[in-house]
C-alpha cells in the first residue's frame, strides 16, 4: 500500500491518538544543506532494497544526523522521480516512554504504532537518540528493539535510527537487531564544506530576517559545530531587528 503524500499529517494525527508523538519531515520551507552527496544517495538506494531496508546513522555529537535525515525526507518528498512520495515519520520515543505506568502499555502504544504504519511501502520512522531503543524494556515487559525486530525485516516497517558514534554499541549489541540495518557513518565536514555551509545558510537566514550580515567580521572557529556557529549568525540577525542598523 501507498501513502499519498497529503493524507501523512491524518496518518500522523492517528498515530498521536495512540499515545506516541511524531512530527512529518520534508514539510514546509526547505532549509539549505551541503555536503554528504554520497550518503544521501546510499540512506535512498537503501530505503529501496528488498531485504535489508533500515538505516542506522552514526556521527560524533553535533556532527548534523539529524539535518541529515531532515534533507533526505526533502529529497524523497520532492524528488520527481519513482522515489516522490516518501514519508518519514520522527517518532518521540520520549512520549511512548511517558505516561506508561501500567504494565503492557508501552508495548501495546509501539505495537499500535507499528500496526498503523507497516501496511505502508513508502514510510520509514526516524527515531533520533536512536540508542535509546535499546533501554525501553520495563520490568517484566519487551523492549523496543524486540517489538520493532521481526517486522524490520518480514515486512514494510523501515526504521532509520540515528546515534552517536560512541552510543552505537548499545544498539550493535543486539547483532539480532542491528544486521537488518545498513549503517551510515557521517564524517564531520571538511573546513571548506563548513564554510560553504554557513555562506549558503547566511543567506538563508538573511532572506528570514530581510537584514544583512557583515560576513567580513563574522570569527570562524572551525572546533566550534556547525549547529553553534549558525545559532550564533541567527542570535546577531535576530538582535539586529531590534537595533537601528543595517550591517551587524
Amino acid at each position: 500500500m501507498h501513502l499519498q503524500s497529503e493524507d501523512a499529517v491524518l496518518l500522523a494525527s492517528d498515530i498521536r491518538k495512540c499515545g506516541v508523538n511524531l512530527n512529518v519531515l520534508g514539510l514546509g520551507r526547505r532549509s539549505p544543506y551541503i555536503g554528504r552527496e554520497d550518503a544521501i544517495r546510499m540512506a535512498m538506494v537503501s530505503l529501496f532494497c528488498a531485504y535489508k531496508k533500515s538505516i542506522v546513522i552514526s556521527g560524533s555529537a553535533g556532527c548534523g544526523k539529524t539535518s541529515f535525515v531532515r534533507e533526505l525526507a526533502c529529497r524523497l518528498n520532492q524528488s520527481k522521480s519513482m522515489v516522490n512520495g516518501y514519508v518519514i515519520l520522527e517518532v518521540n520515543l520520549g512520549s511512548v516512554i511517558s505516561d506508561t505506568g501500567l504494565r503492557g502499555e508501552f508495548e501495546r502504544k509501539i505495537g499500535a504504532l507499528i500496526e498503523t504504519v507497516s501496511p505502508y511501502e513508502n514510510v520509514a520512522l526516524f527515531i533520533d537518540e536512536g540508542h535509546s531503543i535499546a533501554h525501553t524494556k520495563s520490568d517484566g515487559g519487551i523492549g523496543a528493539m524486540d517489538l520493532f525486530k521481526p517486522f524490520i525485516l518480514e515486512q514494510n516497517l523501515k526504521l532509520i535510527v540515528a546515534t552517536t558514534s560512541a552510543e552505537l554499541a548499545h544498539i550493535q549489541g543486539d547483532t539480532a537487531f542491528f544486521r537488518r540495518f545498513h549503517h551510515i557513518s557521517l564524517d564531520e565536514l571538511s573546513i571548506d564544506e563548513k564554510m560553504n555551509a554557513i555562506r549558503l545558510h547566511i543567506k538563508y537566514l538573511e532572506e528570514y530576517h530581510e537584514r544583512k550580515f557583515c560576513f567580513d567580521n563574522f570569527n570562524f572557529d572551525n572546533t566550534r559545530d556547525l549547529h553553534d556557529l549558525l545559532s550564533h549568525v541567527d542570535l546577531q540577525l535576530a538582535r539586529g531587528r531590534f537595533e537601528n542598523e543595517f550591517a551587524i
